[in-house]
């Protein structure tokens, strides 16, 4: 059997922790408004099936950040839109072509875009009296 202090703990003091690390997490990593608009030539040998683009946000040359795959897109698409960026934070893209055999090629050069913070409404109702 529970004694009274776990109760409250269990009742009381869980979710608060749960919901005080949901709120911090949301304002440390809220998703800007500006996107990243990447786009590309096809490879001038061999012929893509694919095309996997790839992001990592952080200083670009660092390598203990990993890059992760963010999209696949077919041979035709030459350009992909990220919407899912970070305010106050680089973001590091490049890109590799698969062939029809599912093989991926060399990557592409890195490039990269700085997501400024968005600007603050100005306050509403102001007054002088």
């Amino acid at each position: 059997m529970r004694s009274t202090a776990q109760n409250r703990f269990t009742r009381y003091l869980v979710p608060a922790l749960a919901l005080a690390v949901l709120a911090w997490f949301a304002v440390g990593v809220a998703l800007a408004t500006e996107t990243a608009v990447l786009t590309w030539d096809p490879p001038p040998v061999g012929t893509a099936k694919t095309y996997h683009i790839e992001r990592k946000v952080g200083v670009c040359g660092d390598p203990a950040i990993q890059w992760t795959e963010i999209a696949t897109v077919p041979s035709a698409t030459l350009t992909y839109t990220d919407s899912a960026t970070v305010e106050g934070k680089t973001h590091c893209y490049r890109v590799v072509a698969s062939n029809p055999d599912d093989v991926k090629g060399e990557y592409s050069n890195e490039g990269d875009k700085y997501i400024p913070f968005a600007r603050t409404a100005p306050p509403a109702n102001f007054r002088v009296r």
